[in-house]
């Protein structure tokens, strides 16, 4: 039987990091970017219009302001990162980017899941998601605390708003946000998590733990075309990053699989007898 040598560790080890770890996702948005350069010229990720870079849309009175391309990423427990997030400054003039998605998500009878880590001072910023050019969601930082809002009827945002209670109160560290727009039963219903126990990550039918909150629109079918950063609050600090889209829990909160972290360690194993040699 032929013994495993360390170059072979380290190519097994290397193939398997080299499969998808990120779930299966309608929309990812990791900022793996270059440190430092503008958001307005980034067009990564996956789910987005082709070529299409985040851009200043239409927002009256916003601009790309400073938001920028961090050097690290934020984290929370296992969850599946990559390098780089999104960080943004504000000082004046609201700040406000878009981007399209490649193709309209949710609408009836679905179920889609998003999720997405945050540190946030002040209030009123993070992401919402649009429905041909209204606003009809924003998660984030509202009112001192991490929440999300639901808008009906027409308009941008749209004319009435529907608040969750501040989920948990806004303290500095990476928060993760999960939210289900749940179309399944008929009746819309909006759930929200805010720092689920991070044992519950990439398992079960939803989080376990953190704090929880739920309301219910009939006017929203939770059809969504793009999705746009924002700060709208006087001297605010924000970093958003690792921003998922998918049809489940799971999708959302994906973890490196056990054999994955295990080859790895048996790679780094290896290499540092063959240093020693």
């Amino acid at each position: 039987m032929k013994k495993l040598t360390s170059n072979s560790l380290a190519l097994v080890a290397c193939t398997f990091v080299s499969q998808p770890l990120f779930g299966a996702l309608t929309v990812y948005e990791g900022f793996e970017y270059t440190s430092g350069e503008g958001l307005s010229t980034q067009n990564g990720g996956v789910g987005f219009a082709g070529g299409e870079a985040w851009n200043v849309g239409t927002a009256t009175g916003a601009s790309v302001g400073s938001l920028t391309v961090a050097s690290d990423s934020l984290s929370y427990g296992a969850l599946q990162t990559t390098g780089g997030a999104a960080m943004g400054v504000r000082s004046g003039s609201s700040v406000a980017m878009f981007r399209d998605f490649g193709s309209t998500i949710g609408g009836s009878g679905s179920n889609v899941w998003m999720s997405f880590l945050i540190d946030v001072e002040g209030n009123t910023a993070g992401f919402s998601l649009y429905n041909g050019g209204s606003e009809a969601t924003f998660s984030g930082g509202i009112n001192s605390g991490y929440s999300h809002r639901l808008y009906s009827g027409g308009g941008d945002p749209m004319s009435s708003a529907i608040s969750n209670s501040p989920a948990a109160a806004i303290a500095p560290g990476a928060h993760l946000m999960v939210a289900q727009f749940d179309m399944s039963g008929g009746t819309p219903t909006f759930n929200l998590w805010v720092d689920p126990d991070v044992a519950s990550l990439g398992t079960g039918a939803a989080p376990v733990g953190g704090t929880f909150s739920s309301v219910t629109s009939g006017t929203q079918n939770f059809s969504f075309d793009s999705i746009r950063i924002g700060m709208f609050s006087s001297d605010q600090t924000m970093v958003l990053d690792e921003l998922r889209i998918g049809e489940s829990w799971a999708d959302v909160s994906p973890i490196p699989e056990p054999s994955t972290v295990l080859l790895v360690g048996l790679a780094g194993v290896g290499l540092a007898r063959r240093k020693r040699v």
